[in-house]
């Protein structure tokens, strides 16, 4: 069902938090091993808190089909099982329990142009029962000034299918258009800064809107008396600007530092900001990799929330924008997390294989959504890195 859906995306955030910078532990000042024509990822995350528990399997490949274009094809699936909370919101008044399964898939190619220039274009689709999304980008890339700079945009547009098993009338669609704008500065031999821009426009229906679900109601109140309950409802545009930099330095001795900040703003005012940090460890020629992270989110509330939306019992009036999502109630997250890899190089048919392992621990805080103020949850994963 769709409440699976809602919990998905906070996962996804959850997953971005614990994970921070996956790919390169030990990027900068540290000697790296030359890359491999083909490689491939196969590995499992399990997130669970007190309602939920998603199990994340995925697999990635990427191989040189010619020299300078390579393809890469991507799975993962989300498989999510839980239980409602009796919150007051919902559309069934006690907990239940729900099971649902998403498959997303992307496969995109990549095509060196020049030395110096690149271009990739790929195709998205997601899939679950209440829920499609179909998308394609562009990006491209190029370097300047002895290649110590590079400057990557990116397009993409999706389509988004909104249904509901509670209403088989229900079909929504929502198309999206992202823009990122990046670029990467070389500082010194031993350090880089790197920033970017993102632009994203949402147009989407008219009877819910914008990221909401049609599976949870919304009480209108009369002081402690519930009057009605009604489906949530999302202005049906949002356009949302992101802005972050990213500097990395090697400390030396196998030691780098990595330390990242991201802001945003949208026409809800659901406006946040973002703070990492992480301190990586390489040895024995980069074959282990150690990394310790850290990050922090102050995300303020939606214009349209309420703790309570009041009426009156004798002539209720439905507000036009009314939510109970709480990720629209403002929120603070914390997140501490490290992450193992252990390399075997040259083993078999391999020129690399490398075995990796992470946990993060997660806490949330609802200060303006009294029904749940309180959250944490255990993010735990590993999996197996091939490069042959």
């Amino acid at each position: 069902c769709r409440r699976g859906s809602v919990l998905r995306l906070q996962l996804g955030g959850a997953v971005a938090s614990a994970l921070i910078g996956a790919a390169g532990l030990v990027a900068i000042g540290a000697p790296t091993a030359a890359w491999a024509q083909s490689e491939a990822d196969v590995r499992v995350d399990t997130y669970t808190d007190d309602y939920i528990t998603v199990i994340t399997p995925s697999a990635t490949a990427r191989v040189e089909v010619a020299e300078g274009v390579e393809v890469r094809a991507h799975y993962t699936a989300d498989i999510i099982s839980g239980a409602t909370k009796a919150l007051g919101v919902d559309a069934i008044s006690g907990a239940t329990q729900f099971e649902e399964t998403r498959h997303q898939m992307e496969l995109d190619g990549s095509f060196e142009l020049s030395p110096t220039r690149s271009l990739s274009v790929g195709l998205i689709s997601s899939q679950e029962e209440d829920y499609q999304t179909y998308a394609s980008f562009v990006s491209g890339g190029f370097e300047m000034f002895d290649r110590m700079s590079r400057l990557d945009a990116r397009y993409q547009f999706s389509l988004e299918y909104l249904g509901s098993a509670q209403d088989p009338t229900l079909e929504e669609l929502t198309m999206r258009h992202a823009v990122d704008l990046g670029w990467t500065q070389v500082l010194t031999r031993t350090a880089t800064l790197s920033g970017l821009a993102t632009l994203e426009v949402g147009d989407c229906g008219e009877d819910h809107g914008c990221n909401v679900s049609p599976y949870i109601y919304v009480p209108l109140m009369d002081d402690d008396a519930v009057v009605l309950s009604v489906l949530g409802r999302h202005p049906s545009l949002l356009v949302r600007g992101s802005f972050g930099a990213r500097y990395s330095q090697y400390l030396g001795a196998g030691f780098a530092l990595h330390a990242k900040y991201k802001g945003y703003v949208d026409t809800w005012q659901v406006n946040g900001h973002t703070a990492d940090v992480a301190l990586a460890f390489g040895a024995f020629g980069e074959r282990l990799l150690l990394r310790l992270e850290g990050r922090g989110v102050r995300q303020f509330e939606a214009s349209f929330f309420r703790k309570s939306y009041n009426t009156d019992i004798n002539a209720p009036e439905v507000p036009e924008y009314r939510t109970g999502d709480r990720k629209l109630s403002g929120l603070w997250n914390g997140t501490i997390g490290g992450r193992v890899n252990w390399a075997f190089l040259a083993l078999g048919p391999f020129s690399r294989l490398a075995v990796i392992v992470r946990v993060a621990h997660l806490w949330y805080r609802f200060p303006k959504y009294d029904p749940l103020p309180r959250l944490s949850a255990w993010l735990i994963g590993g999996g197996i890195h091939a490069e042959f």
